[in-house]
């Protein structure tokens, strides 16, 4: 389905040669229903899955760049997992989008600044290696303004890395929160 997929695009691309500025591939292999009990060999199995779509898509591009998506904490899982470090992404896709938001609902974290800071490390391992973008979600701000005002501070910390290449914002089926109170989490599963 891919390579069908990356055909079509192709033949699209061609058609209309100045309609696109590049092409974003958004799989998640984390999302996979194995990925949580997998071990350091499956996830990289999985991994390499999202590499061989990488690799099916780039030769109908013609000459645009490719991007993919992944999660901040990519580089943090890389040393058991080497399919997932920027320099393994950097050899498939020419940027990468990288999803500095978390798992949990944000808003309960009372030190999310905190937070938010201790994600743009894995942006600086991806921004060191090539063109990275970095992604907020709405969902974890409780205002535009406020989105705004991390989006200010987070191009000003990452100005100096040499392949900050800006930021994104995500807003799909999101809108922005007010403040919510912790929820009781249950211990048992």
């Amino acid at each position: 389905e891919a390579g069908r997929r990356a055909k079509r695009l192709g033949e699209f691309i061609a058609r209309h040669p100045l309609d696109l500025a590049g092409v974003q591939v958004n799989v998640e292999p984390h999302s996979d229903e194995r990925w949580p009990d997998a071990n350091a060999a499956e996830r990289s199995r999985l991994l390499e899955s999202l590499h061989e779509l990488l690799r099916q898509v780039h030769p109908y591009l013609q000459g645009l760049p490719l991007s993919v998506v992944v999660p901040w904490w990519y580089s943090h899982i890389a040393p058991n997992v080497p399919e997932a470090s920027p320099t393994a992404l950097f050899q498939e896709a020419d940027e990468v989008y990288l999803m500095a938001y978390g798992d949990d609902d944000p808003r309960t974290d009372e030190n999310f600044a905190g937070s938010l800071r201790a994600r743009l490390s894995s942006a600086f391992a991806f921004a060191e290696i090539g063109p990275t973008h970095v992604v907020l979600s709405t969902h974890e701000f409780p205002s535009p303004a406020k989105l705004e005002s991390e989006l200010k501070k987070l191009r000003h910390t990452l100005a100096s890395s040499p392949n900050f290449a800006g930021t994104a914002v995500f807003h799909a089926n999101s809108d922005f929160q007010a403040p919510a109170k912790r929820p009781v989490r249950s211990r048992s599963r």
